[in-house]
């Protein structure tokens, strides 16, 4: 007689577990107990004992204690009776669960560090193979998201086709027993060396500074060689100058000469492969751009205004204008362009930014048109500008569109052909008066709508002979200078904890609108970084920029903007780890780091008294550090030597020079009265040059439209 059977499914955290049969006189029968179909125990005669784990009581019952996986499977029970009675048989069928488990797959040769590498291209395969009761369910994960599709596979498998496949994978079993496993693998994928850069095309001129930048992309690292032409270039001179870390490597020219023009070719190669990236320096003009009029009536029915700018560090000595009818068929009509010829006014600009405006007459009522332009100066014709969009008065397209594709642009010169020439005719009176012109060079360098300036501390005293009340009535004056020189004055309370507070110059660099934290050199005047950084963050709005290398120190006594370059002083205040973060902070302009005396600022010795001006000292000191200065210069300046070094110290703000009193410095008083013929203001500021003070220390100047409450 069968009973019917019992499935059961246990946990494999369970101690015990017991299983039997109901029998009448059990003790007075015979039972025996099957796993699978063998026999395990019988109490006999013969009797068999269970094996380990199991233990057969004397009611016929099975008990299993540390339940363990294997302890699955088909337990049946047989009760034996006597005649005529016939056997009774129960079966159990019993399924220990457990947590789910990944094992690898040795064949696929999965590494058992978890990490696994190959080359750009080769095969992927991970193997991840579920067990546990019941059967878990396979996931997978890239850098911590799903991939779709592929969930329950035990194999992954792919091309490395891309080296943005590298990353973490993670499969997971899970099947609701306990937590789900893990398996993760580290995959990296090794590539040949990958090339990029913001510029391809360097514009320049003879005595100009030049960089090159290639942006190098590979795994493992490679080794950068730069060429010009097929000769490999060795940084073997001042002039000549090679950088390069982990990404970016740069090739600076300093006071380039015609014979650098030419082709440069940067070259990364690894051990997987190389790449080459190809730079043109040309001294011709970049590519003009049309600019937007902002006066009204630019068109009318028969004729249209353009305004273009050039950027070019040599004079423009003419331009050639491409105009023909829109949407006319590049192969086709190819007289249906038209040239015109226009020079520029002989004028002597101070800037590189040249301007034009011009009207072509003579067009069709109600048309659209498309211009392209043209640029030459003394090396040579610029690259076709984008193409201008623009329609007479009435036409249906009245927006100015510019298309900067430049393969349309090349296809249009390709195929222009023999056109006839037009020469222009004299610009009338109001186009002179709009036309070719730079901008004013670096002058707006030094146009500040704010200063920050900080009142004096009580415990300024403890700074040498300094007669406080003096010193105060004297920075008073001097903060009403600036407000008469037209600055926004931020004014801070002193802070008696700091005597130094006043000296704001050396917590902050601003150019361009961008404030760099500085880290000064005294570790004790920290505490006013902090609050300067408040004001330029937070009053202000200011982007702030900080320095991250924890080695780098620089004071702002030690950084002088001429508006073109800078230069730092390599002081006891300021390192070259501090030239550095200030060179990363604004890599628009050339950072020269300059060895000056411990015992005194860069500026101490040299500062800006207007516009490629440099004010220097007489004295030894001061005069080999601009020896040094005019050696590593990019740009080239005009110097007013001074006879006493202290005189050297001057502002230059908003086209009014500063500088000292006759009393303080009667001989250079002297030589700025006879050599200077723009705006001058002077100002005493003897008390607070007793603490090594000069006229830049007191007050940060900052370029800023928005209007500023005062603290």
């Amino acid at each position: 007689m069968y009973i019917k059977p019992i499935t059961t499914e246990l946990p494999i955290t369970l101690s015990k577990l017991s299983f039997g049969i109901n029998v009448d006189d059990v003790y007075l029968t015979r039972i025996k107990w099957y796993k699978n179909h063998t026999l395990i125990a019988d109490n006999g005669p013969p009797v068999i004992l269970p094996p380990d784990r199991f233990k057969l009581w004397g009611n016929g019952s099975l008990e299993v204690v540390r339940v363990q996986p294997p302890d699955t499977g088909e337990y049946m029970c047989e009760v034996i009776r006597n005649e005529p009675w016939g056997p009774i048989k129960q079966s159990h069928a019993i399924e220990v669960l457990h947590p789910p488990s990944i094992e690898s797959d040795p064949a696929k040769s999965d590494p058992a560090s978890g990490y696994l590498e190959v080359k750009l291209g080769e095969e992927v395969r991970i193997s991840c193979i579920g067990k546990g009761v019941p059967n878990p369910v396979i996931t997978w994960k890239r850098n911590g998201k799903d991939l779709k599709l592929i969930n329950n596979r035990h194999f992954l498998s792919f091309s490395a086709a891309d080296r943005y496949l590298a990353g973490k994978y993670e499969c997971i079993a899970t099947n609701g027993v306990g937590e789900p496993a893990t398996k993760e693998i580290q995959l990296k994928i090794t590539y040949p060396p990958e090339l990029t850069t913001m510029k391809s095309w360097i514009h320049t001129a003879p005595g100009f500074r030049a960089q090159l930048d290639c942006k190098v992309t590979s795994d493992p690292s490679s080794q950068v060689i730069w060429y010009k032409g097929n000769n490999p270039i060795n940084s073997d001179n001042h002039r000549v100058l090679l950088f390069g870390d982990d990404e970016k490597y740069s090739l600076i020219i300093r006071n380039v000469q015609r014979s650098d023009f030419g082709i440069y070719t940067c070259k990364a190669v690894n051990e997987i492969g190389e790449e080459t990236l190809e730079f043109q320096l040309s001294g011709v003009p970049n590519p003009a751009e049309f600019k937007k009029s902002e006066e009204k009536n630019v068109n009318s029915e028969t004729s249209y205004t353009l305004i273009w700018e050039v950027d070019s560090f040599t004079p423009i000595i003419e331009y050639t204008l491409w105009f023909r009818p829109h949407k006319a068929q590049l192969n086709h009509h190819r007289s249906d362009w038209t040239k015109l010829t226009i020079p520029t006014e002989h004028k002597t600009n101070s800037g590189y930014t040249y301007s034009k405006l011009y009207t072509i007459r003579g067009l069709k009522e109600k048309t659209a048109y498309e211009v392209l332009l043209l640029s030459r100066n003394r090396y040579g014709w610029s690259k076709a500008s984008p193409i201008l969009k623009f329609s007479t008065a009435g036409a249906d397209e009245t927006e100015d569109i510019v298309t900067s594709v430049e393969t349309e642009t090349e296809n249009i010169l390709e195929n222009i052909g023999s056109i006839r020439s037009n020469v222009e005719v004299q610009p009338t009176k109001r186009q002179k008066q709009l036309g070719s012109r730079r901008a004013v060079g670096n002058m707006a360098a030094f146009r500040y709508t704010h200063a920050i300036v900080c009142r004096i501390p009580l415990s300024l005293r403890t700074r040498g002979e300094i007669e406080l009340e003096e010193a105060k009535k004297q920075h008073e004056a001097y903060v009403r200078l600036l407000r008469e020189l037209g600055l926004d004055v931020i004014e801070l309370p002193p802070d008696e904890t700091l005597p130094e507070c006043v000296f704001v110059e050396d917590t902050a660099v601003i150019c361009n609108g961008t404030a760099l934290i500085t880290r000064p050199g005294a570790a004790h005047r920290s505490k006013e970084v902090e609050t300067i950084r408040v004001v330029l963050k937070k009053e202000l709005d200011l982007p702030i920029i900080e320095i991250s290398d924890p080695n780098a120190r620089i004071d702002g006594g030690d950084v002088l903007f001429t508006g073109q370059e800078f230069f730092v002083g390599i002081s006891e205040w300021t390192n070259e780890a501090g030239a550095r973060a200030l060179a990363a902070a604004f890599p628009e302009y050339p950072c020269t780091p300059i060895k000056v005396p411990e015992s005194k600022h860069l500026k101490s010795f040299v500062t800006m008294g207007g516009p490629n001006l440099l004010c220097i000292g007489a004295g030894k000191e001061a005069q080999e550090v601009l020896k040094r200065m005019e050696r590593e210069a990019t740009f080239s300046y005009q110097t007013l030597t001074l006879p006493e070094d202290q005189a050297a110290n001057v502002l230059y703000l908003n086209g009014t020079l500063v500088h000292r009193t006759i009393e303080e410095i009667p001989n250079s008083f002297k030589v700025f009265s006879e050599k200077i013929d723009y705006p001058r203001r002077c100002i005493n500021i003897s008390q607070l040059a007793k603490a090594a003070s000069g006229l830049t220390s007191s007050c940060i100047l900052v370029k800023r439209t928005k209007h500023i409450r005062n603290l």
